[in-house]
C-alpha cells in the first residue's frame, strides 16, 4: 500500500515543483493511514487523498521516511432527518497528527470541524472528508507551523544525525548515510556543513560504482560491443571523480567507430555528450535525485512505517 502512496505523492509533487523552490522546500511528510483505523476503507482512503493535497499544495511532498501526517476522527453531533429517504447530518472532528516515525512521537497536531450529509452515516462521513480544505488560510497555518516544528526537530539533532551518517559511510552503507543527510532541511543553520558531508558521502558512493562501470566498459569495448559499453558509461555520475576517465572512453568509442555505427549509437552518445556538458550548480539537489538514494528513503519510509503501525493504531483509536 505504501508504494502506491509514494508514486501517487511523487505526481502530485512534481506538478507543484517549480513552486515549490525556498530553502523549506525538501521539508517532507508522507500522508499515511494505518490499516487499523476506525475509519471505512472508502472513508479512508478518501481522507489519505485529502492529506495528500494538503502536503502537497502546501508544498511539503514526501522524499524521505521521517515523518508522515495521519489523522482520526470523532463525530460531535448526528442527525438523521425526518424525510423519506431519511439523510444522516453530522458534524465530525477530524484531528490530524505530524509524526516523527523513528522516535514515535507528535510533533504537531491540529483540527478541522466539518459537516456531512448522505443516506448512511459512513456516505455522510465520506461527504465531511470532501468538505476538508486543503489550502485555506487556517491549514497554511497550520502547515507552516508543522514545518517550523520539523526544522526545529532536525536543528536539536545535527550533530547526533551527522554522527550516524558519519557512522554509516565508515561502513560503506553509503545509501543509508545519505538518506539520513538529504532529510535534513536546508534552512537549518548549520545546514552547510550537512551538505560538505551529504557531498562527500556522495561521491565516495559513485566513485564505488564508477570504478566497476569503467571496468565492465573497458571489458566491451575490447570485445566491440560498443552499446553495451556505452551503457556502462552512461551510469558513471558527473560528480564522480572518475567522470572524465569515463568521457575518455566516449571519446575512445567515437574514433573507433564509423559513421554507420555512430548513427546507430546516437541517442547514447548524445545522453553522454548532454552530461558532458550539464553543469552542477547545486550538488545537495542532485544528490536527492539520485535513484539509489530515493530507493532507500523509500525503504527506510516502508520500515519505520511498519514498525509504527501498532503505535500508530492506538493513536488513532
Amino acid at each position: 500500500m505504501i508504494k502506491k502512496i509514494i508514486a501517487a505523492i511523487f505526481l502530485l509533487t512534481v506538478s507543484f515543483a517549480a513552486m515549490a523552490q525556498t530553502p523549506e522546500s525538501n521539508i517532507a511528510i508522507t500522508p499515511y493511514m494505518p490499516e487499523g483505523s476506525t475509519l471505512p476503507p472508502d472513508a479512508s482512503s478518501r481522507l489519505q487523498n485529502k492529506m495528500m493535497q494538503m502536503v502537497t499544495q502546501n508544498h511539503m511532498g514526501s522524499t524521505s521516511g521521517d515523518f508522515i501526517l495521519t489523522a482520526n476522527y470523532a463525530v460531535i453531533d448526528k442527525q438523521i432527518t425526518s424525510s423519506v429517504p431519511a439523510q444522516y447530518i453530522i458534524d465530525v472532528e477530524f484531528s490530524f497528527y505530524v509524526v516523527a516515525l523513528e522516535e514515535q512521537i507528535i510533533v504537531k497536531e491540529f483540527s478541522q470541524e466539518v459537516r456531512g450529509m448522505g443516506r448512511t452515516e459512513q456516505k455522510a462521513v465520506i461527504n465531511a472528508i470532501n468538505h476538508l480544505t486543503s489550502r485555506s488560510p487556517q491549514v497554511r497555518k497550520q502547515m507552516t507551523a508543522a514545518r517550523e516544528k520539523i526544522v526545529d526537530y532536525y536543528a536539536q539533532r545535527i550533530p547526533k544525525l551527522i554522527a550516524k551518517a558519519q557512522s554509516l559511510s565508515d561502513r560503506g552503507e553509503y545509501e543509508d548515510a545519505l538518506a539520513v543527510l538529504t532529510a535534513i532541511p536546508e534552512c537549518t543553520d548549520e545546514y552547510a556543513m550537512v551538505a560538505e558531508k551529504m557531498t562527500s558521502f556522495y561521491v565516495a558512493m559513485v566513485d564505488k560504482y564508477a570504478v566497476t562501470a569503467l571496468r565492465e566498459a573497458r571489458s566491451k569495448i575490447a570485445l566491440r560491443k560498443y552499446s553495451e559499453a556505452l551503457d556502462c558509461l552512461i551510469a558513471v555520475d558527473p560528480m564522480s571523480t572518475h567522470f572524465k576517465e569515463s568521457l575518455g572512453l566516449v571519446d575512445e568509442i567515437k574514433q573507433t567507430i564509423d559513421r554507420r555505427e555512430e548513427e546507430k549509437l546516437r541517442l547514447k552518445l548524445a545522453a553522454l555528450e548532454k552530461q558532458r556538458k550539464e553543469e552542477i550548480t547545486k550538488p545537495e539537489e542532485h544528490i536527492r535525485q539520485n535513484e539509489k538514494i530515493v530507493n532507500r528513503q523509500e525503504t527506510l519510509r516502508e520500515e519505520r512505517t511498519e514498525s509504527a503501525d501498532s503505535w500508530l493504531s492506538r493513536l488513532l483509536r
